[in-house]
């Protein structure tokens, strides 16, 4: 039985069509999505400034849309979990999560937008480069809703902690 509490996290996807667990902001990013998450970890870091930086360590319940078999968090002979992922933020309610992926989207077409006079962060033409962006949102959104499809089961079952 998988006792993991349940947290939301970003995955960042590029132009190849990969993604990378968290928010990234490379060159080459075309969007963002929400996926459901596994929380096997957290951790607060302290500095000598007083500030802190939690730490999240997850597991997604599946690697991708094709896959149908759910995974849930690995341990070696010493109690490492081995097929996690460290993000910055992991949250507990699904609408904040989504709200935080809107404004990461938007950002992204902000700076698209803004590349008028100089290479745009497609290429050349603003207008085409826009349109590419609003094909790749669909087709994002069409990817994240196949994964809370294939996770519904098995997150149906989990209760927020």
């Amino acid at each position: 039985m998988n006792n993991y509490p349940l947290r939301y996290v970003i995955l960042t996807f590029n132009k190849m069509g990969n993604y990378k667990v968290g928010v990234q902001t490379a060159f080459d990013t075309v969007g963002y999505i929400v996926s459901p998450a596994f929380l096997v970890s957290e951790r607060t870091n302290y500095f000598e400034d007083g500030t802190s930086k939690k730490y999240y360590d997850v597991v997604l319940p599946i690697r991708s849309p094709r896959q149908l078999q759910i995974e849930y968090p690995e341990r070696d002979e010493f109690g490492r979990t081995m097929n996690t992922y460290q993000v910055d933020n992991a949250f507990k309610q699904l609408s904040d999560a989504k709200s935080y992926c809107f404004e990461l989207n938007d950002s992204l077409k902000d700076r698209i937008s803004s590349c008028e006079n100089d290479e745009s962060y497609y290429g050349f033409d603003v207008e085409r480069d826009l349109s590419d962006f609003n094909a790749e949102q669909i087709n994002l959104y069409e990817y994240e809703r196949e994964l809370f499809h294939k996770t519904r089961g098995c997150l149906l079952t989990k209760k927020i902690k």
